[in-house]
């Protein structure tokens, strides 16, 4: 091959590489349960290629608590609650971190027990329900409180459990309550204003429901 034709051969495929690495997918985000309002779980872009552990963050200033619930991860940002070990107390709440190195850039007590609802991020606020029965609307820059409404008069042990859904305009939050009924709840994100709410449909006892749950049962 001549050497002009053999240099732009070589230039071709220098630039088919280069072009190749930009249209690449960008790093997936999980900005609710399940990714999306279909609860699919399907999440576009690269497994890590080991299993090295890049960090470990404990939330807690004061080591207290731990996290049961999931975290959404959105601009870079990871969000995720911690709540009640025993004895209970301590810095318990919801909380931002670096998703590069783990640190917490906020957090916001919920009323000062966290709680275990996996967050849903929607533009520049971050949705989340509490153990003290509330569903806050936060801040996603500084971890301010937008606005709380009670939806959970009863909140017993979990609170609310649930995790939002947003779903164009409209947050919408599905919650188990205590009087073993699901409700469905939609507001209005920036003021918190309820559209609707109703009663989706009659479960078991809730002591039935949470049993199959941790059994990883398809059915009560």
């Amino acid at each position: 091959m001549p050497l002009m034709a053999r240099s732009i051969a070589t230039t071709t495929v220098a630039l088919l590489i280069a072009i190749s690495v930009l249209l690449l997918p960008a790093a997936a985000e999980y900005p609710m349960f399940h990714n999306d309002p279909q609860r699919t779980g399907n999440v576009s872009g690269y497994a890590p290629v080991t299993g090295n552990l890049l960090w470990k963050t404990q939330p807690s200033s004061t080591g207290d608590g731990y996290i049961g619930g999931g975290a959404s991860i959105v601009d870079g940002r990871i969000y995720v609650s911690n709540w009640p070990s025993y004895p209970v107390g301590g810095d318990l709440g919801f909380f931002c971190l670096n998703e590069t190195d783990g640190t917490v850039l906020w957090s916001n007590p919920i009323g000062g027990f966290g709680g275990v609802s996996t967050p849903a991020v929607s533009g520049d606020r971050v949705f989340v329900g509490s153990y003290t029965g509330d569903l806050y609307c936060v801040n996603a820059s500084d971890g301010t409180t937008v606005w709380n409404r009670t939806i959970e008069p009863d909140p017993g042990c979990y609170g609310v459990a649930s995790s939002p859904l947003i779903h164009t305009a409209w947050s919408m939050q599905s919650a188990l309550r205590m009087d073993g009924y699901m409700h469905s709840i939609s507001m209005e994100p920036s003021s918190g204003i309820t559209q609707h709410q109703a009663v989706l449909i009659i479960i078991c006892r809730l002591q039935r429901m949470v049993a199959n749950y941790s059994l990883g049962a398809e059915t009560l």
